[in-house]
């Protein structure tokens, strides 16, 4: 278990700056890319109370729904990102 936890305590910080970095060239914007890190937590916090409401246990199945919803949140939030930003790209509109 010693073992496992060490090699988390390279692999986790490894990953996020992983993410991080791919978010970052797919946005180009330090500002899209903190809102789209910043939809993941807030996801998170809300499927949790969402559970709790409706009286979930943590079961397995309720922990491999999480981590999923979690992995594909970023998508989502970086559609949005490039949405609002696409009118103001388009050629012989101001701030292009």
């Amino acid at each position: 278990m010693q073992r496992v936890r060490e090699r988390l305590w390279l692999v986790v910080p490894v990953t996020l700056l992983l993410i991080v970095l791919l978010l970052y060239l797919s946005t180009h914007s330090l500002v899209k890319t903190s809102i789209v890190l910043l939809a993941v937590p807030f996801s998170a916090v809300g499927a949790v109370w969402f559970l709790y409401l409706l009286g979930y246990n943590m079961s397995i199945g309720v922990w491999v729904g999480l981590i999923a919803l979690l992995g594909w949140m970023p998508k989502p939030a970086s559609s949005c990102s490039s949405i609002w930003t696409w009118p103001m790209k388009r050629p012989g509109r101001r701030g292009a």
